[in-house]
């Protein structure tokens, strides 16, 4: 595999059980170099995450917290990346409302200085996001988002930076 994940947490917190498959998660990324992407939803337990994965060896610059638009506090953000890691932001259009809503945190955290430790992702999980069933479906991000980003100000090298370099830097550690 190239990626270990998404490995998750349930809630606001690290459960007994999640912290068991954390630490083997940290383990195994140790041992194998692998990068790792979890599953941090509605809260900022993606801090606690890198605490256990760090405990266990694991090299958190191969580390991704998912889900970071949902827990829409820079400073959750800006911890996540000053620990090394991936803030990875979901983007997925799903909702009106929501591309000037992510596109306000991408632009915070990248103005505190956090280019090199975003990441921008889908998180479709429903077949009402896909295309075939009216959601803006696997090419929302390309054919949308990154339009959207260059006319807020982002240059061509920054979107290279987000969506070649930094998922490069993730997966294969170069």
């Amino acid at each position: 595999p190239g990626i270990i994940g998404e490995i998750g947490c349930d809630g606001a917190y690290v459960s007994p059980a999640e912290e068991r498959v954390l630490r083997a998660v940290g383990r195994a990324q140790r041992r194998t170099g692998l990068a790792v992407i979890t599953h941090a939803l509605d809260s900022p337990v993606g801090l606690a995450q890198l605490s256990v994965l760090e405990e266990e060896g694991a090299d958190l610059t191969r580390v991704a917290v998912a889900h970071c638009a949902t827990w829409p506090q820079p400073e959750y953000h800006q911890a996540i990346a000053r620990r090394g890691s991936y803030a990875q932001f979901d983007v997925g259009g799903r909702f009106a409302h929501e591309t000037e809503y992510q596109l306000r945190q991408i632009l915070e955290f990248i103005d505190h200085g956090h280019l090199e430790r975003l990441l921008i992702s889908h998180d479709i999980c429903l077949r009402s996001q896909w295309m075939a069933y009216g959601g803006k479906g696997y090419a929302y991000i390309i054919s949308e988002f990154v339009p959207v980003l260059l006319r807020s100000g982002l240059t061509q090298n920054q979107i290279d930076m987000i969506f070649i370099e930094n998922p490069r830097r993730l997966l294969a550690g170069a």
